[in-house]
């Protein structure tokens, strides 16, 4: 299993993710970890994301690429973070294709508006103020929405209704997987 979990901010890409992981037996990657690992000894990672800019493509690619290589990610894995726009999908479908690995799948999580800010509100979390939210769900609209669209006409997209109980969206991606 290699899933790549998508969706708008407070879909629940981390939570559902870390539970399929630890079904499926295979080890949860979450970009944003991965990045604070490089901020804490690369001042130019830190300083980037200190400012709230995203990481250069080149550097996310290095990271995830040593990620993938480790031998637990061998046999699959589950990821969240990646794949936010164009040049992460296709890295990511690129690494398939060289590592000869057939069973990658992009799984979009779907909830509506007022769940998601109902969500994000309840998070506590201090970028998760209602400017903050409505700016995070722009950048999702204006960046990662081509994203699905391409993944979509390339048959590796599958959409999960992620509104309901944790158990009940866990089952859904992996139904759809």
């Amino acid at each position: 299993m290699r899933l790549e979990m998508m969706g708008p901010p407070g879909a629940g890409k981390t939570f559902i993710g870390q539970a399929v992981a630890k079904k499926a037996g295979v080890p949860f990657i979450d970009v944003s970890d991965l990045l604070q690992d490089e901020a804490a000894h690369n001042p130019d990672v830190a300083e980037t994301m200190a400012h709230g800019d995203l990481v250069s493509p080149d550097v996310t690619a290095r990271l995830v690429d040593a990620r993938l290589a480790q031998p637990d990610a061998r046999k699959g894995w589950v990821m969240a973070g990646y794949g936010r726009d164009l040049a992460d999908a296709h890295h990511l479908i690129d690494w398939t294709r060289s590592a000869n690995v057939h069973d990658v799948a992009f799984v979009g999580l779907q909830v509506p508006t007022a769940v998601l800010l109902q969500r994000l509100g309840a998070r506590g979390r201090s970028d998760d103020k209602p400017d903050v939210i409505a700016h995070r769900l722009e950048v999702y609209q204006h960046d990662t929405v081509p994203v699905v669209t391409y993944l979509k006409s390339q048959h590796l997209y599958h959409e999960v209704d992620a509104n309901g109980s944790p158990e009940e969206v866990q089952q859904r991606v992996l139904e759809q997987t």
